[in-house]
C-alpha cells in the first residue's frame, strides 16, 4: 500500500489556509515532477489506483529536519518535492513518496506527529 506524506514546518507561524494550500500544491507537484520517470511514474500509478491516493501530512518541525527526511527519501529512490513560498522567499512544505510501510518506518516517517 503505497501513500505519500507531506512534512510541514512548524517552527514558524503561518496562516492555516497557506498551510493546506501549499500541501496540496505540493502533492501534485510531487506527482508531476515525476511522470516521465518510469520507475518513478509506476511508484505514483499504483498510488492512484490501489490506495485513493492516501496523503498524511506531518509536522517535520524545522526546515533542517525536512531536509534530512527528504535528503534519505532521495538516497533511497523515493521521489520527493518542495513548495518554496513566492512571497517568503522560503520553503514551507516538502512532499515525500509515495511510499510503502516499510519504507515510511525505514525513514522514520511513522515517528511523526500528524500535523
Amino acid at each position: 500500500m503505497y501513500k505519500q506524506y507531506i512534512l510541514v514546518r512548524s517552527d514558524q507561524y503561518f496562516p492555516i489556509g497557506k498551510i493546506m494550500a501549499h500541501c496540496s500544491h505540493n502533492a501534485v507537484k510531487n506527482v508531476v515532477d515525476h511522470l516521465y520517470s518510469e520507475e518513478l511514474s509506476f511508484r505514483h500509478t499504483c498510488w492512484y489506483m490501489d490506495n485513493d491516493m492516501t496523503t498524511i501530512v506531518l509536522d517535520g518541525k524545522t526546515l533542517k529536519g525536512i531536509y534530512c527526511f527528504v535528503n534519505k527519501a532521495i538516497n533511497m529512490g523515493i521521489p520527493t518535492s518542495f513548495i518554496k513560498d513566492i512571497h517568503l522567499k522560503d520553503k514551507i512544505c516538502a512532499s515525500i513518496g509515495p511510499v510503502t510501510d516499510d519504507e515510511a518506518e525505514e525513514l522514520g516517517l511513522k515517528k511523526l506527529k500528524l500535523y
